[in-house]
C-alpha cells in the first residue's frame, strides 16, 4: 500500500509502498482510509516543531475516516464495511487527565501513543487502530465529514468544523502540494 511517512531524525517527508497491516491483537480494527486531514500539528511536526516518534519512520495523519476490512476476534460492534472515524488519542482510563476527557495529556498514554504522531496513522491506505480508538459514523454524516478530529469532552465526542486548506511543503527540491478540506484543529 502507499504510506506518506515521515523521520524526524532527518525530517524527511516521503511516499513510501509499504506492507498493509495485519491485525494481531484480538482488539483491534483494520480500516481502509477514505479520507484523512491535514491538522496544524501535522505541519508542526514535519517543521520539526511538535514532539513525535524519534525513533523511527511513521506514517502521520491522525484525523482520518474510512471503513472496517477487518477485526481481531474480541471486537464485536463493528463488522466488515462499517463506516469508521479513528480518535488519535488513548491513554489509561484511570488518571484525572483521562477521566476529564483530555487523553492526550495522559503520562502513560498519552501524546506518545497518538496514532499518525507516533504510531503509524491515516496517511496510508490502511491503518490499524485499537477498538476503544474506532468510532461507528453515523448515516447523516459523509466520510469526509467523518474525517474530522474527534474530541471527547466529557464522553461526549464532537466533531470539529472544516475549513478549507491549501499547502505547499517544500523539501530537498521536491514539492508536495495538498489541496483538501480538514478539520479546524
Amino acid at each position: 500500500m502507499e504510506a506518506i511517512n515521515f523521520t524526524a531524525k532527518t525530517q524527511k517527508l516521503e511516499l513510501n509502498i509499504v506492507p498493509i497491516p495485519k491485525v494481531t491483537k484480538p482488539n483491534q480494527v483494520l480500516v481502509k482510509v477514505a479520507y484523512s486531514g491535514i491538522c496544524g500539528t501535522d505541519l508542526h511536526v514535519i517543521q520539526g516543531e511538535f514532539p513525535c516518534n524519534p525513533d523511527k519512520t511513521f506514517t502521520l495523519g491522525h484525523e482520518f475516516s474510512g471503513t472496517v476490512v477487518e477485526v481481531g476476534p474480541e471486537v464485536n460492534i463493528f463488522k466488515k464495511g462499517d463506516r469508521v472515524s479513528v480518535d488519535p488519542n488513548d491513554g489509561c482510563k484511570s488518571c484525572n487527565f483521562c477521566h476529564s476527557g483530555n487523553p492526550h495529556y495522559c503520562l502513560i498514554g498519552g501524546i506518545n501513543n497518538t496514532i499518525g504522531i507516533y504510531r503509524n496513522g491515516g496517511w496510508a491506505e490502511y491503518v490499524l487502530a485499537p477498538l476503544v480508538q474506532v468510532h461507528k459514523i453515523p448515516d447523516s454524516i459523509t466520510l469526509e465529514q467523518g474525517k474530522c478530529k474527534i474530541v471527547k469532552r466529557f464522553n461526549k465526542p464532537k466533531i470539529t468544523w472544516l475549513f478549507k486548506f491549501k499547502y505547499r511543503y517544500r523539501h530537498l527540491g521536491h514539492i508536495l502540494e495538498l489541496s483538501i478540506h480538514s478539520p479546524l484543529a
